[in-house]
C-alpha cells in the first residue's frame, strides 16, 4: 500500500518510513491476529465436541448397566458442555437429547420428559434418527409418534426456518448461546483493505457469534464432518472409535444347574402292586412325604428385556433322575407283569416373567411363570410295619426306590438375585413349582450364568 500524499509531505526521514510501514502492514497484522483467534476457537470447539461424545458414550454404558442416575449425570454434563462451547444447536447436542429421551422413557419410565427431549433433538436436527437397535419398542414408538407430529419452527413471516448452508452452524437463540468465552484480540483499527485482498477472504463473523462452530453440513445426514469454519472451509471430524452402530438391547441367554425337594401325592411309576401303610393296600398309590427331585436338573433358556426392570423368558427344565431301583415282577389274577424301572428323566417348559427390584449391578428379582411337563421326586418305599421295603433290584434284596411325577400343568413363583457384570450375568434363584392334576409342590434351587447381547 502506498503512503497518501499528505502523509508523505508530513514525514521526516526514517520516522516517515516507519509510519508508512505501519499503515501498510496494519491490515495484514490484524488479519493474522484474527486468524489465530479463529484457529484457537476451532481447537476449543473440537475439544468440546470430543468431551460431549465421551460423555454420551459413558451415559449409554451406564444405561446398559441399569445405572440410570449416573447416565443422567453424564448427559446433563454433555448438554452443559455443549451450551458453554456454543454448540447448543449442534447435531451432537441433538444426539444428547435423543439419548436423554431414551433414558427418561426406558429407564425412569417417564414418558412426557422423554418426549420433551425428543422434541429438542428434532428442533436441532429434524432428520435425526436413532441407530438401529438402540431403542426398545416402547421408546421407538414414542420417538416415531413425536417425529410424526413434529413441525419445524416457522419464522415470523410465516416461512419455515431454513437449514444451514454446508459448513455453517444455525444461529442459536440468544438465551441459549452464550457469548464467546475468549474475546477477540484488540488491535489498532486497520486501514481499509484494497479490493484485491478483500476478495480473497470471507467476511469475518459478527462479534456476538463464536468464530468457529461445529455442525454437520445441511442436506448430508450422517456426513462425518464437524463443520468447523476455518477460512471459509470445513475441517473433517475424526471418526468415533469403538462406538457401535447399535447397542445391546437386553437379550439374555442363560444356562443353570439346580436341584430340589418337596412333596407329592399321586402314583408310583414303577411299583404297581405294593402293600403300603397300616391298611396294607396293594396298589401303586403314594400318600405323600418329603422327597428330593434328585439328582439334578439343567435349565436352558433365553429372555428379552422388555423394560429395564422387566424380563420375559422361555426356558426348559431337563431333570436327570437317579437312585431308583428296579421293581420286581409280579402277577395278579394269573396275569404276570415283568420287572419295571422308573423313568430316568423329566422334562418341562416354562414361560416366565421376571421383575427386577433395583437398577444396581446386584439386582434382586421376583418371577412367575406357567409351564407344561413333569417334575419327578424320588421316594423310598416302606412296608406295612414302617420298615424299608427291600425286595427290589435284580436279586430282590434292595431298598425299593421309585418316582412320583407332578404335572402336566405347572405353576411357578419365586425370586432370586442377578449380579450384572456388563455382558455376563450370574444368577441364583429359589422357585416353587406346583403341579396339577398330579399334585406336587417342589422347590427348585438354581445357580446359573447368562450372557447379554
Amino acid at each position: 500500500m502506498a503512503c497518501p500524499r499528505a502523509a508523505r509531505a508530513r514525514s521526516f526521514g526514517s520516522l516517515g518510513v516507519l509510519a508508512c510501514g505501519w499503515l501498510a502492514l496494519g491490515p495484514v497484522g490484524v488479519g493474522a491476529l484474527g486468524g489465530g483467534g479463529r484457529l484457537a476457537a476451532a481447537a476449543g470447539a473440537r475439544d468440546a465436541a470430543g468431551e460431549i461424545k465421551s460423555l454420551n458414550k459413558q451415559a449409554l454404558d451406564a444405561f446398559d448397566n441399569l445405572n440410570f442416575d449416573q447416565a443422567k449425570t453424564f448427559l446433563e454434563q454433555a448438554l452443559a458442555t455443549a451450551a458453554a462451547a456454543g454448540l447448543g444447536r449442534d447435531p451432537l447436542a441433538a444426539r444428547t437429547h435423543l439419548n436423554f429421551g431414551m433414558l427418561w422413557i426406558a429407564g425412569f419410565q417417564k414418558h412426557d420428559e422423554g418426549v420433551d427431549h425428543f422434541r429438542s433433538a428434532l428442533k436441532i436436527q429434524p432428520d435425526i434418527a436413532p441407530p438401529a437397535g438402540l431403542f426398545n419398542p416402547e421408546t421407538q414408538a414414542a420417538f416415531d409418534e413425536t417425529k410424526a407430529a413434529f413441525k419445524p419452527e416457522a419464522r415470523t413471516d410465516g416461512t419455515a426456518a431454513a437449514k444451514p448452508a454446508p459448513g455453517r452452524r444455525p444461529a442459536a437463540p440468544a438465551a441459549t448461546a452464550p457469548p464467546p468465552t475468549t474475546p477477540p484480540p484488540s488491535a489498532p483499527p486497520p486501514a481499509p483493505a484494497p479490493p484485491a485482498v478483500a476478495s480473497d477472504r470471507k467476511p469475518a463473523p459478527a462479534a456476538t457469534a463464536p468464530a468457529a462452530q461445529t455442525g454437520r453440513p445441511a442436506g448430508k445426514p450422517g456426513d462425518k464432518t464437524s463443520g468447523v469454519v476455518e477460512f471459509g472451509g470445513t475441517v473433517p471430524e475424526e471418526e468415533e472409535e469403538g462406538e457401535p452402530e447399535g447397542r445391546r438391547r437386553g437379550i439374555l441367554v442363560f444356562v443353570g444347574l439346580g436341584s430340589g425337594f418337596g412333596t407329592a401325592k399321586g402314583h408310583l411309576e414303577a411299583n404297581q402292586n405294593v402293600s403300603q401303610g397300616a391298611a396294607a393296600t396293594s396298589n401303586n398309590s403314594w400318600s405323600g412325604g418329603v422327597a428330593a427331585s434328585r439328582l439334578a436338573h439343567l435349565a436352558i433358556g433365553a429372555g428379552y428385556l422388555v423394560a429395564p426392570s422387566w424380563l420375559v423368558s422361555l426356558d426348559a427344565r431337563i431333570q436327570l433322575v437317579t437312585g431308583t431301583t428296579t421293581a420286581p415282577p409280579y402277577s395278579i389274577a394269573g396275569v404276570a407283569y415283568p420287572a419295571r424301572s422308573a423313568p430316568g428323566t423329566a422334562f418341562a417348559v416354562f414361560a416366565r416373567s421376571q421383575w427386577y427390584l433395583s437398577p444396581a449391578p446386584v439386582r434382586p428379582f421376583l418371577s412367575a411363570g406357567l409351564g407344561a411337563g413333569y417334575i419327578r421326586q424320588v421316594v423310598s418305599l416302606k412296608d406295612v410295619s414302617g420298615k424299608g421295603l427291600t425286595d427290589c433290584g435284580s436279586a430282590r434284596n434292595e431298598q425299593c426306590v421309585d418316582t412320583v411325577a407332578g404335572g402336566p400343568l405347572l405353576f411357578a413363583a419365586g425370586g432370586g438375585v442377578a449380579y450384572d457384570l456388563h455382558s455376563l450375568v450370574v444368577l441364583a434363584s429359589l422357585t416353587a413349582n406346583v403341579g396339577v392334576p398330579k399334585l406336587m409342590l417342589n422347590l427348585d434351587v438354581l445357580i446359573g450364568l447368562g450372557m447379554q447381547f
